[in-house]
């Protein structure tokens, strides 16, 4: 199996050094804009305004050792739902929830013999589903379960393959809940590409030619098109691109100079798409984001701690269905997989 260039991020160790094998996704549900969930530096989740200020810290499991990944949000935009290594120790993921302020923090699934991961809601906010591999293999699969953590309520969608190189990762729903797109490596020989399956794991279908390597999707609010990332296995640039469910209209939304534009994330009003964007070493990332169309890129956030954040004008991106022109900033940052979340409802 070919792997992501890299997902270490130097104090996160092996936690983060595992997301090398894919990047969250997940559906951004249709609503008014609210917040962005991202990862710090420092592996904990932390939200921001649309404009960048207002950064809170939501865990602190770094104080011990840990890490979480891949934060995605709740139809209503009142929860939250993680990965995370509560206590660093190496090779445990569990899927966690809290609420949107952070209060409430629980394990949703925990078992020692799995590593759970990459979890997105179902658009009724009833069911998670989520990345699920088996250890020690590190073999990964799609499994769900309900937003209550009742075991008995597991499913596998995917099956774990008899081809340990074929591993499924990062599910999300569409918005209407009859479709999951994921992400899959070696799968028909394909290097990586996106796939569509129905909600039961039923007509699994390529959805991304595989010369392009897409991953991290994230569907529309309104359903008609994905985002995602190409090129997640070979050298720089990687774009920032989306595509209607029936594989028609692949249009190319960023094209940058030696840098990874990864894991985009659609704004709930669908005018706006906030993306990570890495240097070639993965040493340096920032935040950006861009007008629908990709006709402009803003700095979003700087990084963390700082007084000097980069704020587009907000007609640009947060409460305008026109694209502005806009302009890139180009400053080192600190931030990962951000995901756009709705107002609270």
């Amino acid at each position: 199996m070919k792997l992501q260039r890299t997902g270490a991020r130097g104090s996160l160790g092996v936690f983060l050094l595992l997301l090398a094998l894919a990047i969250p996704a997940s559906a951004t549900f249709p609503g008014k804009n609210g917040k962005i969930a991202f990862i710090g530096s420092n592996g904990d989740v932390f939200t921001m305004n649309p404009d960048g200020t207002g950064v809170t810290q939501l865990t602190f499991f770094s104080g011990n050792g840990g890490a979480t990944c891949c934060v995605t949000w709740s139809p209503d935009g009142r929860q939250l739902v993680f990965g995370a290594e509560p206590n660093g120790a190496p090779f445990i993921s569990q899927l966690w929830l809290m609420n949107a302020d952070g209060s409430n923090q629980h394990v949703l699934l925990a078992e020692d013999s799995f590593f759970d991961w990459f979890p997105s809601f179902s658009p009724d906010g009833s069911q998670v589903v989520f990345t699920r591999c088996q250890l020690p293999a590190f073999h990964c699969a799609i499994n769900r379960i309900d937003v209550n953590g009742n075991v008995l309520t597991l499913t596998a969608l995917t099956p774990f393959d008899p081809n340990p190189d074929v591993n499924d990762f990062v599910p999300v729903y569409s918005p209407d809940g009859k479709t999951i797109a994921f992400e899959s490596f070696t799968r028909g020989g394909v290097i990586a590409a996106i796939y569509l399956m129905d909600a039961d794991g039923s007509n699994i279908r390529q959805l991304t030619p595989g010369v392009i390597e897409g991953q991290t999707a994230d569907w529309s609010p309104d359903g008609t098109q994905i985002i995602f990332n190409d090129n997640c296995c070979d050298v720089p640039p990687a774009q920032v691109a989306t595509i209607h469910p029936d594989g028609s209209a692949l249009t190319l939304l960023t094209n940058p100079r030696n840098a990874f534009d990864i894991n985009p994330s659609w704004s709930p009003q669908q005018n706006a798409i906030v993306f990570e964007r890495d240097n070639t070493s993965f040493t340096a990332s920032q935040i950006v984001v861009i007008t629908a169309n990709g006709s402009g890129q803003n700095l979003a956030q700087q990084s963390l701690g700082s007084k000097n954040f980069f704020v587009t004008p907000k007609e640009r991106f947060i409460g305008k269905k026109r694209a502005g022109k806009g302009r890139q900033t180009s400053i080192l940052n600190s931030g990962f997989f951000p995901r756009w979340g709705p107002l609270p409802q």
